[in-house]
């Protein structure tokens, strides 16, 4: 990248780091991770990629801190570096294997990742209660593998909006609607892994994020 583009993500962390900082989002580890996965991001991927990055972060605490905590009434988490690892480090183990402005691992990763979030925040909220997506039973709101119409309806945000990216950086409709599908995808996946490897108590919440994303970043970057 040029000066001036390093010099607009310079500006960019600092903006972040004010807001981290006063809004305390992170533990002080995770802040030093945190800016270290946006300037390795902007050196792989060119500021696309790392206004990705810096999207994902910001619209990920404003859903979770806007909706779901209005509704608990709870203070929201701190959260950690394995927060970070478990959402976008797929993403960046796309990034390091294809180091381009539009890598498709990279943007199916973070799309799935995203999306699922939304799903989570969103899906919370439903007045009617959840299904077990293993055996279409009703199941508890929040529980390992239950899903909504309202969260899927969340998730396709988070596809859209991503999609809507790859669109813009692309010029290419067909590549947004990948990405877009890449997000649905990892919702049905992550909500998969929830019922099965989740509840069985062989994953966490992290572990089911990290792999899921990880898998639909490797099927859709070897699909397309």
């Amino acid at each position: 990248m040029e000066t001036g583009e390093w010099g607009i993500v310079a500006l960019t962390l600092a903006g972040v780091l004010f807001l981290i900082l006063r809004k305390r989002l992170l533990k002080p580890n995770a802040i030093l991770i945190g800016l270290g996965t946006g300037i390795y991001t902007a050196y792989l991927g060119g500021l696309p990629s790392f206004f990705a990055i810096i999207l994902f972060f910001l619209m990920g605490e404003f859903v979770t801190r806007r909706i779901r905590d209005q509704r608990t009434k709870k203070p929201h988490e701190v959260r950690s570096t394995i927060n970070i690892v478990g959402n976008i480090g797929p993403a960046l183990i796309g990034l390091t294997l294809n180091p381009v402005m539009f890598s498709v691992m990279f943007f199916a990763s973070l799309s799935a990742a995203f999306a699922d979030t939304l799903s989570s925040e969103i899906g919370v909220l439903s007045k009617t209660k959840p299904l077990r997506i293993t055996t279409l039973k009703t199941a508890e709101p929040g529980e390992d593998g239950a899903v909504s119409l309202l969260g899927f309806g969340g998730a396709f945000i988070g596809s859209l909006a991503f999609g809507s990216l790859a669109f813009v950086i692309t010029q290419d409709i067909y590549w947004g609607l990948v990405i877009l599908v890449a997000g649905m995808a990892g919702t049905v996946l992550d909500s998969f892994i929830g019922a099965t490897l989740q509840k069985g108590r062989w994953f966490d919440n992290n572990a089911t994020n990290f792999f899921s994303s990880l898998i639909i970043g490797i099927v859709f970057a070897l699909l397309f």
